[in-house]
């Protein structure tokens, strides 16, 4: 589960973008983007701050999630008092800019970070498959987090005009969910096939679950143009 957030999250970070024309719907996309892009680097850090199960204290791993979220709900806050000031859709152009710098910094801080927990977890880890899967998510994370923080978030938040090589650097990140997806499948880093049972069986109640809502929507119908038709015909 905290692996599809995050492979959901990332999808809103790098598809989501508003057109400024500012109404509901853009509104959504814009905010949606924004949340995403305080939520995805927090969720990718806590995942690698708790694999593969540490045994702590509930109070320091209570810290721990609080040093990791109450800097994205910080800015969060921050954001939105912003664009109250501005009485409008989104903050004024220059506060826009630089919480938009802030937000990219840490996204490539938290990126960054994660690889280097995987990386001391990797080094520390005894031999066998747990070190496999260690070494497929640190140099998974690395790699995918390090071209796009040099070469798209370091010239964004240096003011350096984008070139698209550059903006083509943001597909490294693809390296991420790939890296995980083969230590899941090489590796077992979950459980699939118990996965795999409890999505056949969910998707089974859902199919049935509106199987008998349209049923009932369809008597409904019936029952209803027969009532309305009923004393005509008669």
């Amino acid at each position: 589960m905290h692996f599809y957030v995050f492979c959901l999250v990332s999808f809103i970070l790098w598809s989501f973008h508003f057109s400024g024309k500012l109404d509901t719907f853009d509104w959504e996309v814009y905010w949606s983007e924004i949340v995403a892009r305080l939520l995805a680097p927090a969720l990718l850090l806590h995942f690698a701050l708790v694999f593969p199960g540490r045994s702590e204290t509930t109070i320091r791993s209570s810290s721990k999630l609080l040093a990791v979220y109450s800097l994205p709900v910080a800015l969060l806050l921050i954001h939105v008092s912003t664009a109250l000031n501005a009485l409008g859709f989104v903050p004024w152009l220059g506060a826009y800019l630089l919480l938009r710098k802030i937000e990219f910094s840490y996204l490539a801080l938290c990126f960054l970070a994660a690889g280097l927990v995987f990386y001391r977890s990797f080094r520390e880890a005894p031999s066998g498959v747990l070190r496999q899967q260690l070494k497929w998510l640190a140099g998974g994370t690395l790699a995918g987090s390090l071209p796009v923080s040099l070469f798209y978030i370091v010239p964004l938040v240096s003011g350096v005009a984008l070139r698209p090589w550059m903006v083509l650097s943001v597909l490294s990140l693809v390296l991420i969910p790939l890296c995980f997806g083969y230590a899941i499948i090489r590796y077992r880093l979950m459980d699939v096939d118990i996965i795999f049972k409890r999505g056949l069986a969910y998707t089974a109640a859902t199919a049935a679950v509106a199987t008998i809502y349209f049923a009932f929507v369809a008597l409904i119908t019936i029952s209803s143009h027969a009532q309305t038709t009923g004393p005509v015909g008669a």
